[in-house]
């Protein structure tokens, strides 16, 4: 059998829209449905300058931050942590206990350690000459 595969760099949000809802309609006959939500949270200076961001999701009773990013000039005022728990709180209004990230060696190890977060798995040389960290927080 011949499979005509396209790659496509900007694929119509009707294409992308129906192979993700049909890849949700086979995970949830396979899981059950969970309660689920995007995040999108936004952090804005006085001139309305976006100073931090997060995005993630709650699925499967889990929360997952996919980014978390803090402007440089404001690192270590706490917008971080401000931004982590927003996104708990998020979970825990949907009765969501656990969470988990993905995070390198150059980027905040160290602060999801601080938040109580633990690596379960890494991998080498991803990207190259650097390690990512899976880590997991439970009953936040």
């Amino acid at each position: 059998m011949h499979h005509d595969i396209q790659h496509q760099d900007n694929p119509s949000t009707d294409d992308t829209a129906y192979v993700r809802e049909k890849f949700i309609e086979f995970n949830n006959r396979q899981s059950g449905v969970f309660p689920s939500k995007e995040l999108h949270l936004f952090l804005y200076d006085p001139e309305q300058k976006i100073i931090g961001g997060l995005f993630g999701d709650i699925s499967w009773g889990w929360l997952h931050v996919d980014v978390l990013w803090v402007d440089e000039a404001y690192r270590q005022n706490g917008i971080g942590n401000a931004l982590m728990d927003r996104a708990e709180a998020e979970a825990r209004a949907m009765g969501v206990l656990n969470s988990y990230i993905e995070t390198t060696d150059f980027q905040a190890l160290g602060f999801y350690e601080k938040r109580g977060y633990i690596v379960f798995a890494q991998l080498e040389n991803q990207p190259p000459g650097h390690v990512c960290y899976y880590m997991k927080k439970s009953k936040f």
